[in-house]
Parts: C-alpha cells; sequence; structure tokens
C-alpha cells in the first residue's frame, strides 16, 4: 500500500481543501480511496453515503469498513462503470488520480455522466511545471521517486493550462480554483535559487506557478459557453511551507485541521500580539500550536473577545485577562519555569497547548488575542536553553543548600524525636512496673479484705459466745445468790454463826 496514510495533515493541503468543500450527508463517489484516510473522515464526520474504486485490493480492504460500496477496480481497465451506473452522486473525487490515468479524459467524461443537476467535481493534481522541476530541468536531471511531484507511477503530467483544457474537453467547468505552494528548497528536491544566475532567478521567482505544488479544482456541468470565469492567473497563495502558528477549535476537546486558523509569524525576541477571527458557530474548547517548527518562546495574554450582533468588540472576563495559568502544553513542548509568561521550548513541528477555562458556545463570533513572542534561531535557541540550565543549576544548587538546610533540621528533629522515645520507652517501662505494683497491691487488699471480713465473722462469733456464756454465768450466779438468801435464813446457817466468826478470827479477818 504506497498511498496509506493519516489525516494528520496541514491547513491548506489538497487533501483538507477537498473535505472542506464536501457537504454533510451527501452521496460522494472516491476515485483512488487508497486506504480509506479520506473515506473515514467523510463517514464518520460528515455522515456521507460513499461509494470507493480502489485499484489496491490490499487498501481497498482497509476502507471497505468506511464505504457503503467498495469496488476494487483498475479504472481504464475493468468493467467499474456498469456497477455504479444506475447512481447519481452530489460529489465526484479525484484526489490525486487523474495523473496516474493514461487516459484521464475518458474516465473523467464517465465519471461526470454520473453527477446529479448540480453535482461537483474534485480534483487534485501535481503541477509538472513548478520551478523545482524546471530547475532540475536546467541540471540536466528529470528522476522519478517514489513520491511527490514526480511519483514514478505518474505517467500523465499537468499544468494549469493543460488541467483547463482536459475539464473543458470533458464539459467541465471550475468554479473555483485553489493551491497548494512550495518554495523550491522545501520540496523533495531541495533546489535553491541562489544556485542560478541572478536573471533566472527573477525570472522563475515572477513566474506564475513556479511556486504552485498542485491544482485544486472545483467543476460543475458546463450549460453554456458565454462567460466563463477566467482561471489563467493566480487567484489563491497557499504556502504550506511558510511559518505559521494555527489555532483550533473541537468539542470534547477533539481536534482536526478543519477547524482551526493559520496566521503567520514573526521569529524575533519581540512581544507581538497574534489575533484570531473564530468564525460564527463555532463550539467547544480551543488549542493553539504556536508554531510549525521547534521554536523557544513565551506567551504573556491571552484575550477572548466576543462580536455581538451590533459589531461591537466585548472582551470575555475582562477581570481575568491574562490566563496564562490555564495554559496546559500537549505534544512536543515543555514549560519552563517563570512567574510571569507562560514560557515554553518546543522540540518538533507540531507543538500543541491547550487553553483552559475556555468554552465557546457557538452563538457568536469570537476573537482570540494571543500575547507571544516566539524565536525558531538555533544559536538563540541554544543561548535561551543555555541560560535556562545556568538558571536550573543556579536553582538546583540553591535547592541544595535549602535541602541540606532542611536535611540538618530533620535531624535535629530525629534526634529530639529519638530522645522522646527513649523517655516514652522509659515511662512505658516504669508505667509498667507501677500497673504491676497495682495489681500486686490489689491482690494483697484483696486478701487483707478477706482477712478482715474473716477477723470480724470470728470477733461476732466470739461475742454471741461470750454474750451466751456471761448469760449462763449471771444465771448461776442468781442461782447462788438465791441459794445463799436461802441459808441464810435456815437453821443451820444460824447454829453455825458461832463457828464462821470464829474462823474469821482466827483467819485474821
Amino acid at each position: 500500500m504506497k498511498y496509506n496514510v493519516d489525516l494528520d495533515i496541514s491547513v491548506g493541503t489538497s487533501h483538507s481543501l477537498i473535505l472542506n468543500k464536501i457537504k454533510r450527508n451527501t452521496k460522494v463517489l472516491e476515485f483512488g480511496s487508497a486506504s480509506g484516510y479520506m473515506t473515514k473522515y467523510m463517514k464518520e464526520e460528515l455522515g456521507c453515503e460513499i461509494v470507493c474504486i480502489e485499484i489496491d485490493a490490499e487498501a481497498a480492504e482497509k476502507a471497505r469498513k468506511y464505504a457503503d460500496l467498495m469496488i476494487v477496480a483498475d479504472i481504464e481497465n475493468d468493467p467499474w462503470f456498469q456497477k455504479v451506473s444506475e447512481f447519481s452522486f452530489d460529489f465526484i473525487l479525484f484526489a490525486d488520480v487523474l495523473e496516474h490515468l493514461r487516459n484521464p479524459e475518458v474516465i473523467l467524461k464517465q465519471a461526470t455522466s454520473l453527477l446529479n443537476n448540480d453535482g461537483i467535481v474534485l480534483t487534485s493534481v501535481p503541477n509538472i511545471s513548478h520551478n523545482a522541476i524546471i530547475m532540475e530541468l536546467m541540471q540536466g536531471r528529470f528522476d522519478y521517486r517514489s513520491t511527490g511531484l514526480l511519483d514514478d507511477t505518474h505517467v500523465h503530467f499537468f499544468t494549469r493550462k493543460s488541467l483547463l483544457k482536459l475539464l473543458d474537453d470533458c464539459r467541465l467547468e471550475p468554479f473555483e480554483w485553489l493551491t497548494t505552494m512550495r518554495r523550491p528548497d522545501t520540496t523533495e528536491f531541495q533546489q535553491k535559487y541562489s544556485d542560478f544566475p541572478v536573471l533566472v532567478q527573477h525570472y522563475l521567482e515572477n513566474r506564475l506557478d513556479g511556486d504552485v505544488y498542485q491544482f485544486v479544482t472545483m467543476s460543475r456541468k458546463k450549460k453554456s459557453d458565454e462567460n466563463p470565469l477566467d482561471f489563467t492567473y493566480r487567484q489563491h497563495i497557499n504556502y504550506l511551507d511558510l511559518d505559521h502558528c494555527q489555532l483550533y477549535w473541537g468539542e470534547d476537546s477533539s481536534f482536526n485541521e478543519l477547524s482551526s486558523i493559520q496566521v503567520p509569524v514573526v521569529f524575533n525576541n519581540d512581544f507581538k500580539t497574534y489575533s484570531f477571527d473564530i468564525p460564527l458557530g463555532v463550539k467547544g474548547n480551543l488549542r493553539l500550536d504556536p508554531a510549525n517548527t521547534p521554536v523557544y518562546g513565551a506567551i504573556r495574554g491571552v484575550k477572548l473577545f466576543e462580536i455581538t450582533s451590533s459589531g461591537t468588540k466585548r472582551e470575555v472576563n475582562p477581570d481575568n485577562t491574562k490566563i496564562t495559568s490555564q495554559l496546559k502544553p500537549l505534544n512536543n513542548i515543555y514549560k519552563l519555569a517563570d512567574e510571569r509568561d507562560f514560557r515554553f521550548f518546543a522540540t518538533d513541528n507540531d507543538p500543541s497547548i491547550y487553553i483552559e477555562g475556555i468554552s465557546l458556545n457557538g452563538n457568536l463570533k469570537y476573537i482570540l488575542e494571543v500575547e507571544m513572542q516566539i524565536n525558531n534561531s538555533i544559536e538563540e535557541i541554544i543561548t535561551k536553553l543555555s541560560h535556562e540550565m545556568k538558571n536550573n543549576e543556579l536553582e538546583i544548587m540553591n535547592l541544595s543548600k535549602e535541602n541540606q538546610r532542611y536535611s540538618e533540621e530533620i535531624n535535629v528533629l530525629l534526634a529530639r524525636e529519638k530522645e522522646l522515645l527513649d523517655k516514652n520507652t522509659a515511662w512505658s517501662e516504669t508505667y509498667s512496673d507501677l500497673n504491676n505494683q497495682f495489681a500486686d497491691l490489689k491482690e494483697i487488699y484483696k486478701l487483707l479484705d478477706e482477712n478482715h471480713k474473716t477477723i470480724i465473722k470470728q470477733n461476732e462469733e466470739r461475742s454471741l459466745e461470750y454474750v451466751s456464756n456471761l448469760r449462763d454465768k449471771e444465771i448461776l450466779i442468781e442461782e447462788l445468790r438465791k441459794e445463799i438468801s436461802l441459808m441464810k435464813y435456815s437453821f443451820s446457817w444460824r447454829s453455825t454463826a458461832l463457828f464462821r466468826r470464829m474462823a474469821n478470827k482466827i483467819r485474821g479477818k
């Protein structure tokens, strides 16, 4: 599959110019669909009904899932027309196809018969009269290559006049004529004007189509021979190799090349305000590609204005005009430290910055202004990066000193923590000992309490026994008293009274 590419194209390429002309929900006949990179866009983004004709079976198989009908055929040798003769199409595409045909007039006439009354044929073909090829011829070269203006599969070559003649022979009338343009030094031939005499340089630089890489045309069926539009002069300047910045818009942060604006950029060390006119009906978020080349730059401010129905320009969120803090680096871009500006370094040709906090509602026209300074000079970039590295080294040294100071403070805190931990351990051990002693004291108290209760019980029992014995003795004494009293009054007691007195005297009482 020689022509298997992704639709990640810059605005202004032949593919995007053609796709930008296709209307939504229309019927399309696409010749040379390749692997389906354009087919996919027309199906998924535009909702078109698509019939594809592709010579490469492998590529056709990849594109088949996006096509309503896929025909694998060599359109100059295979019977493809019968398979689509009952169809009528709004758009017929020959994107980089006609140059591969030995007799493009026959195929173009057949295809034109399939157009509806207001149908459009879109073509893109390489320009054989590009200055780079003339410069090659002047140096004795005409070497085919795998791709480009002298693609080794090209069998038919076009200039502006020969393409106009082909369209006229097929009864097609172009109503829009677009181009893609490259300077000779940015083509695959890398030719330089400075390699030729001054007079030759001036002649080549002033040629009508000297820098035109491809012609892109939109044509309808010719209805009369009166007052045809004049396309014998330059109408469209579209350099793909000029330096530019690009603003994208899209819902759900989904961006594509057809929803974007390019603005030329100036590379120097001065800040410049770049203005992007956003058309009516645009919804969603914004992404800024600050350049199409590696650069060192800074963004100082971003302002969004809405254009009211009366044409008044009114700033959105005037209290927050500088939203550099809401810029988020995406692809191939590195944010550099800066408290005031959004400074960055882009490493390749596709740097991207997402603008957070802005969402367009589609009801108004908008203007976005970006105050930016960018420089693509290798020497300047090296100087700036060297300066950044020195600043970073100083910052690293300061951070290292700060880190050392923090380390010392942390060591002091760690020592203090260890001291406290040791004290806490000692306190824990003391607490444990006291807790054990308290447990022992509780046991002793429990034993003493039990002994105390036992003694009290024993004393109570002894008291009861003593009281009982005392009562018994009191009763006995009382009984003895009674007996003695009885004895005193008895005869025997009285008769022996003399003898008791004598006995007492003898005892000395």
